[in-house]
């Protein structure tokens, strides 16, 4: 997930996280070299599948890099929205439109796209990318999630630094990985 993909130095990352996979979501936000700063919740308002719980709710990440101003005080929204989930894994469009509205002249990318987006630069294997990543992001790259390597993350991932790791200044993103398939950072 340390991928090096063109940006400014200074940034904003929305990721969204599932419950269970939320340990795994501040991994990668770190090793793309974004530190956390707070979240919203995504009230599905219907309740899903779950171990523990029964989901109903993802939390969409927000972390930083360098300097980078949050949306202006007029325009701010609450930390929780409720909207009904629609098709499994897909984001609300309303999420979007407001980092749209919010940054409205900076330049977006939205990985693992599944469909294209006024305003934001797509890359993912279900869209036509408009950003070329050099062979990075391969769905096959690594067998490896962060969670299963945690215990020696200290000595093989040292701190990495900001300047090596980029991207356009407003993003979001989703981190999932299935019991049966290579694990995704999208």
């Amino acid at each position: 997930c340390a991928w090096e993909v063109p940006s400014d130095e200074n940034a904003v990352l929305y990721l969204w996280a599932t419950a269970p996979k939320l340990n795994d979501a501040h991994w990668v936000m770190e090793a793309w070299g974004f530190a956390y700063k707070t979240n919203l919740v995504w009230d599905k308002v219907r309740i899903g599948m779950g171990y523990w719980f029964r989901g109903q709710h993802e939390l969409l990440l927000v972390g930083f890099k360098g300097k980078f101003s949050p949306p202006s005080a007029s325009l701010r929204v609450g930390s929780v929205i409720s909207i009904p989930r629609s098709k499994h894994s897909r984001k609300p469009t309303e999420i979007r439109d407001l980092i749209a509205g919010w940054y409205p002249n900076e330049r977006k990318l939205e990985l693992f796209a599944r469909e294209k987006a006024a305003g934001f630069d797509s890359w993912g294997n279900e869209v036509n990318s408009d950003v070329d990543l050099g062979g990075q992001g391969s769905l096959e790259a690594s067998n490896e999630w962060p969670s299963e390597k945690a215990a020696d993350r200290a000595e093989t991932e040292p701190n990495v630094p900001l300047d090596e790791l980029g991207f356009p200044k407003a993003i979001t993103g989703f981190c999932e990985q299935s019991h049966d398939e290579v694990p995704v950072c999208v």
